[in-house]
């Protein structure tokens, strides 16, 4: 294929990478190793998917159009993390912060494509399944245990959302009752403080949702969740023009050109911190796969439309917010909040709408959240199990089968409950939104977005004899730049949360 038409691969190291898949997949059929790592293969009910789906089952599967994938990833990408890009540019300051974030934005979008070539030479139909067949279901169980890091994260950071946006919500309904709550109250953490209160009243709200077995009654929640996300964020974008015009200046009473593009603070820690948060916005590679095994008369070009699109819109969308919520609020003092609706007087009344209307999405997310995790450990147990067992054990359906408890059983009572409240504990220990972004971004998106994409890539790529050296060497780069970022970041973030404590 001419690599002038935006194919990732020539046809030689296309039909390479296929072959050396074909051969993975027959090796991981042969030692039973899918039906071990993967609850619900394709592969591990007798490989009905080894030489592909075809015919009439292939195209009642394959439904989705270019808007609706784009529309899928960027619900994926976009969440609260959103709050938080203000305070991630004014740490890496309005010069180094749009340009990391442009960078992390390619970045992402060579990896997804990564994933997306490993994936389909494959054929695999999720993430961890691309992982089982190039690197081992050694390192699948890797991925199945940064699933659950990567799922009770996003639980915890959640919950301090539901803190943060609930708390001043129901402040507002109290003062409007004749009630006089004080600012500090809403700000106050604690055991016994209102933004506790707010954790429990939204995880209370889906509690009914994450004990049962399913997620039906979830499904036509996306578009409430990803528009209440685009609300918020040009809620923001809005009201920092309208100060903006009203004060006749781009910058804030007291704040200097220089302060305001310079980093804050310490100039590498505060753009280290920046990268681990804008690395979170880009997450949706476990997304991917399913994406593509919908997509519509599938074909490289389209694949690729799907993830510029997707990444596109997500970082213009992310540029926006950034730049105009640090604008309005910097004063080269460390004027952005973690979250920053958190600068938002209390009293807002269209802020307010918007905190109530992400409260939902937030208190969706949890639900959203709960299911796959508890799935994910019960995966875990199995895979582990399979690999202290025999390789005739691992074919044989033992004890791991039953893992999955049925539907109503206490057991989905206690695990919902057990995940829930490790949750809002750790959020309410935690002292800030933005502690958990930059832990998480600096270890499993790190490892999940750029070092195993580019790992999976690669083992394919090895036995290639004409792979696009493009694509060859921006994998190598990933998976350096990866490894080195998880390091140093990870470093950079216990040091800035020990110095808080």
């Amino acid at each position: 294929m001419s690599t002038g038409t935006g194919e990732v691969d020539a046809s030689g190291d296309e039909e390479a990478m296929r072959s050396r898949g074909s051969s993975l997949m027959s090796d991981a059929l042969r030692e039973g190793l899918l039906g071990a790592v993967i609850e619900g293969s394709p592969y591990s009910g007798g490989g009905a998917r080894a030489g592909g789906v075809g015919g009439d089952d292939d195209a009642q599967r394959r439904l989705g159009g270019i808007r609706s994938s784009v529309y899928t990833l960027v619900s994926t990408m976009m969440g609260g993390g959103v709050l938080s890009l203000p305070y991630a540019m004014q740490e890496a300051g309005l010069l180094l912060g749009p340009l990391l974030l442009f960078v992390i934005c390619l970045a992402s979008r060579l990896s997804l494509w990564l994933v997306l070539t490993a994936g389909c030479s494959l054929r695999a139909a999720s993430y961890e399944e691309m992982v089982a067949l190039t690197l081992g279901r050694r390192w699948a169980v890797v991925v199945t245990v940064i699933l659950l890091l990567l799922l009770w994260f996003v639980i915890v950071a959640y919950s301090i959302l539901l803190g943060d946006l609930l708390g001043p919500v129901l402040a507002y309904g109290a003062r409007a009752a004749g009630v006089a709550v004080s600012d500090a109250a809403v700000g106050s953490h604690g055991f016994v403080s209102l933004r506790t209160g707010a954790m429990l009243v939204g995880h209370a709200a889906v509690l009914p949702v994450t004990t049962r077995g399913s997620l039906s009654a979830m499904r036509s929640t996306t578009a409430i969740s990803l528009g209440s996300t685009l609300l918020l964020a040009l809620l923001i974008s809005a009201r920092s023009v309208a100060a903006m015009v009203a004060r006749g200046s781009a910058l804030r009473a007291g704040a200097s050109a220089a302060a305001v593009l310079a980093p804050s603070g310490q100039p590498v820690l505060g753009a280290l911190t920046s990268t681990s948060i804008i690395s979170v916005s880009f997450l949706c590679h476990f997304n991917v796969l399913p994406v593509s095994e919908e997509l519509a008369r599938p074909s490289k070009q389209r694949f690729r439309k799907v993830v510029d699109r997707a990444t596109a819109v997500a970082g213009v969308l992310y540029l926006c917010v950034g730049v105009l919520g640090c604008l309005q609020f910097t004063d080269g003092a460390g004027g952005v909040h973690g979250n920053i609706l958190t600068n938002y007087d209390t009293d807002d009344a269209l802020i307010n709408v918007g905190r109530l209307g992400l409260s939902l999405t937030v208190s969706i997310g949890i639900a959203l959240m709960v299911h796959p995790l508890r799935s994910a450990a019960r995966r875990l147990l199995n895979s582990v199990r399979e690999l202290k067992a025999t390789p005739a054990d691992a074919r044989a359906p033992g004890p791991a089968g039953t893992a999955a408890a049925p539907s109503g059983m206490p057991r989905e009572v206690l695990e919902a409950l057990a995940i829930q409240s490790s949750g809002m504990l750790a959020a309410i220990l935690i002292p800030e939104i933005t502690v958990v972004w930059s832990f998480m971004g600096s270890t499993v998106c790190m490892l999940v977005g750029y070092v195993l994409p580019a790992a999976c890539y690669l083992a394919l790529r090895r036995w290639g004899s004409s792979a696009h050296r493009r694509y060859w060497r921006g994998a190598w780069a990933l998976a350096v730049a990866g490894s080195a970022l998880t390091v140093v970041c990870t470093a950079s973030t216990l040091t800035q949360y020990s110095n808080s404590l």
